[in-house]
């Protein structure tokens, strides 16, 4: 099968999207949630099955791998200041980011707020 310009978006946001869970410390379970799709498609992903460009899940993966990226503008890149951040509570939700961002807006939101202190630094 050739490769065109969406299956290799595809599969670039996959692989991040497998990496990034590790230090931000999500599970399987987690990255379903938060998607919006379920444990048994993202294990598919790391069987070599890749996010669809036309799909909200994939949306959502640009989200997350946007919420990583500006975490680790605040925090660095050691996996602990990062699982700190997220499991920590936080006054501006009153509680942790991490279940924050599994909630219906949380995401975007958390987002939001990063990038925000993330320009106020």
């Amino acid at each position: 099968m050739p490769s065109t310009p969406d299956s290799i978006k595809e599969a670039v946001l996959t692989r991040a999207l497998l990496e990034l869970a590790v230090p931000l410390g999500l599970s399987d379970f987690d990255l379903g949630v938060i998607l919006g799709t379920s444990e048994v498609n993202i294990k598919a992903l790391r069987h070599g099955e890749m996010l669809d460009s036309h799909t909200t899940p994939y949306l959502r993966a640009i989200e997350l791998v946007l919420l990583y990226e500006n975490l680790v503008g605040l925090v660095g890149t050691e996996h602990r200041f990062i699982q700190g951040w997220m499991t920590s509570k936080n006054r501006e939700w009153d509680m942790e980011p991490l279940e924050r961002i599994k909630q219906k807006g949380g995401l975007p939101e958390v987002l939001t707020y990063l990038q925000s202190a993330l320009n106020h630094t």
